[in-house]
């Protein structure tokens, strides 16, 4: 499999769970992502990661690519937060 189709994800399995992973109105629980990992490895999936190894990888992703949230308070203490592509 050609890795370098995936990047920065290191595989398509985990650009698959990252993608599933942030669904804006369907968030999945840390124990339903443990049990669908725990389903694959059951099926003999091969290169499954564990549930710690893919937060690593989603964390490493959204340092190194991920576009950045910046916070702001104004002077009359109102808070608001924007992303900046």
């Amino acid at each position: 499999m050609d890795h370098g189709a995936w990047n920065p994800y290191p595989s398509k399995l985990i650009f698959l769970f990252d993608a599933i992973d942030n669904l804006p109105r369907l968030r999945i629980s840390s124990t339903l992502m443990k049990a669908l990992l725990w389903l694959l490895e059951e099926f003999s999936i091969r290169h499954v990661p564990s549930f710690t190894a893919l937060k690593k990888i989603q964390t490493n992703i959204r340092e190194s690519v991920g576009i950045p949230t910046i916070h702001c308070k104004l002077s009359k203490g109102n808070a608001f937060s924007f992303n900046d592509p």
